[in-house]
C-alpha cells in the first residue's frame, strides 16, 4: 500500500522510512505548513501516535524533519514522558537514525557534511542550526531578517519593521507604527519593501 508522504520522500529511504513505522506503529501525515514547526510527533491515547509533517519542505528537509520525529516516536516507547523531548535519550536516538542516512543515496555531498557537524550537538529544530537552515533552503526564494541589513525595513505579517541590530543569536527589530521593539529570529521568513 503506497502512503500519501512516501511521495515527499527519496525514493532510496522509503523502504527504512516504512519499516520503522511499522515497527512504531505510528500514523505519519502530511499536512498544511505550521508557522511555528516544520513537523511534530503528537501521542494519541487509545490511538496510534502520529507524526504531521508540513508539505511545503523539499526533499532532503522533509527526511531531516521525519527522521527527527521518528528519534522522538522511538524515544516515546522507550521512556514514555519520563524524560525531557530534545534531553540526551532523544540526541542518542536522533543520531543513531540519522547516521543510517549519512549517504549519498539519501543526501547530497553538501548536505551530509552539514548534517555531520550537526549531530556533534543536535538541535531541537534544524531550524536552530543556521548552516542546516540555509543548506536546505538555499533554492527557495523566501528572504530572511538575516539576509537584511541593519536600517532595512521589512514586512511580517502584514506590519512594517526596520531591523536595528543583531542580538547574540536573534535581531532587534522596531515595528514602525507603534515604535515597540521586538526580537526576530534569523530566519524569519520576511517580505522586502
Amino acid at each position: 500500500m503506497l502512503m500519501s508522504y512516501l511521495k515527499y520522500l527519496n525514493p532510496k529511504a522509503r523502504q527504512k522510512i516504512v519499516l520503522m513505522q511499522d515497527e512504531l506503529n505510528i500514523d505519519i501525515i502530511v499536512c498544511n505548513p505550521s508557522i511555528t514547526r516544520l513537523g511534530v510527533f503528537i501521542v494519541r491515547i487509545g490511538d496510534k501516535n502520529l507524526i504531521k509533517i508540513n508539505n511545503d519542505l523539499n526533499q532532503e528537509s522533509f527526511l531531516i524533519t521525519l527522521l527527527h520525529e521518528l528519534a522522538h516516536a522511538f524515544v516515546y516507547k522507550k521512556y514514555r514522558n519520563t524524560i525531557r523531548p530534545h534531553g540526551k535519550e532523544w540526541k542518542s536516538m536522533y543520531k543513531l537514525i540519522m547516521l543510517d542516512f549519512l549517504h549519498p543515496d539519501y543526501f547530497d555531498r553538501e548536505t551530509i557534511k552539514v548534517l555531520s557537524r550537526h549531530l556533534l550537538n543536535p538541535k531541537a529544530s534544524s531550524n536552530a542550526d543556521l548552516d542546516l537552515y540555509r543548506l536546505l533552503n538555499v533554492h527557495e526564494s523566501d528572504k530572511t531578517v538575516s539576509d537584511l541589513n541593519d536600517g532595512d525595513e521589512f514586512i511580517f505579517r502584514n506590519n512594517r519593521y526596520r531591523r536595528v541590530c543583531k542580538l547574540r543569536k536573534n535581531y532587534q527589530c522596531i515595528q514602525i507604527a507603534t515604535n515597540k521593539i521586538y526580537r526576530f529570529s534569523p530566519i524569519a521568513k520576511i517580505q522586502l519593501l
